[in-house]
């Protein structure tokens, strides 16, 4: 990926972006499609197609492409990042009708539980909830209520995966393929965590998230929820889980409950998964907030981390040149 495309992935792929705030050089048609697919798998596609065509209307193509031919080639690249997105789109949907059917279910057994990521971060961090797609349903459980949740999913016409993945036991989550439709995936977690190695210095558990008055993740939680899932599930690999972070801090889900967060930091060990990831999103997405809330928990990053983890490492994925840094940052995850 080209520094100009970076660049504009980095700007449009930002909730609240301005276009006055354009990158300086525009982009080429190839470079165009190129920013397409990496904002795809990035998990980052409906924000970037959303501003792009916000900027479109409100100044014009030539202010972001440098194309002298019609603009049917812009056409067709922006189309095909409209279906990609309406297919993501229609899996929401599909997915959401079933959670609610999941949540009615647990409600009626009261299998205590919370709604995680997925359409949580897009109704309470997001400004239109289709900026936040998700390919799965996620619920945190306790893990005293497994042998429920199992009489719950089973009732509802779903079939258990081979959930031993990595490890022969003990992992954090158990998969959910629904009967009708193999495509609707549901993953209950017991721990946030699911390597058990890792989480012999990150653990979050139901018992340990400060809910609201509705039963849900509060704010601070959402933002521990966030932290924690970008570092020892993806090891910083997506845009989207640093957003979902830009976003909390910003407040959009309300005010975060610092004191009880630099306490539930000590209580799950994830002081550095937050630290990490508030000093990403400051450098990624010029954000000094993610500064000023990383001074008040206390919390900062180690030179090594910051040599580990750098923002070239989140925008080239899951390059090969990186994957040793990730396996470092991994060891220094175990270690709390």
């Amino acid at each position: 990926m080209s520094r100009v495309v970076n660049e504009w992935l980095l700007t449009l792929a930002k909730p609240g972006y301005s276009s006055t705030n354009f990158p300086h050089k525009k982009l080429k048609p190839y470079q165009l499609n190129k920013l397409i697919e990496s904002a795809d798998w990035h998990g980052v596609l409906p924000c970037v197609v959303n501003n792009l065509h916000k900027s479109a209307k409100e100044s014009s193509w030539h202010w972001i492409v440098n194309c002298k031919e019609s603009s049917k080639e812009l056409e067709v690249i922006t189309n095909r990042a409209l279906s990609n997105f309406r297919k993501r789109a229609a899996l929401k949907m599909l997915l959401t009708l079933q959670e609610k059917r999941i949540v009615e279910e647990f409600k009626r057994r009261e299998i205590p539980h919370i709604i995680i990521k997925g359409t949580q971060f897009a109704t309470r961090l997001y400004e239109t909830e289709t900026l936040r797609l998700s390919s799965d349903v996620d619920i945190l459980v306790p893990m005293r209520a497994l042998t429920d949740v199992t009489e719950a999913m089973l009732s509802l016409d779903y079939n258990t995966e081979n959930n031993q993945m990595k490890y022969s036991s003990d992992y954090g989550q158990e998969g959910w393929q629904w009967k009708k439709q193999p495509g609707c995936r549901v993953e209950v977690h017991w721990n946030l965590v699911n390597s058990p190695t890792i989480r012999r210095g990150v653990s979050v558990t139901y018992e340990k998230l400060q809910l609201d008055d509705d039963g849900q993740a509060s704010p601070a939680s959402i933002l521990l929820i966030a932290a924690v899932h970008a570092a020892t599930s993806h090891c910083f690999d997506r845009l989207c889980p640093l957003v979902d972070i830009l976003q909390a801090v910003r407040g959009m889900a309300g005010e975060i409950d610092e004191y009880w967060l630099r306490d539930a930091l000590k209580q799950t060990g994830a002081a550095r998964s937050l630290s990490v990831a508030l000093y990403l999103v400051e450098k990624l997405f010029s954000e000094p907030l993610c500064g000023e809330f990383r001074r008040r928990l206390g919390i900062d990053c180690t030179f090594l981390e910051k040599i580990i983890l750098t923002p070239g490492v989140v925008l080239r994925r899951h390059c090969h040149v990186d994957s040793f840094r990730r396996s470092v940052f991994r060891e220094l995850l175990k270690k709390g």
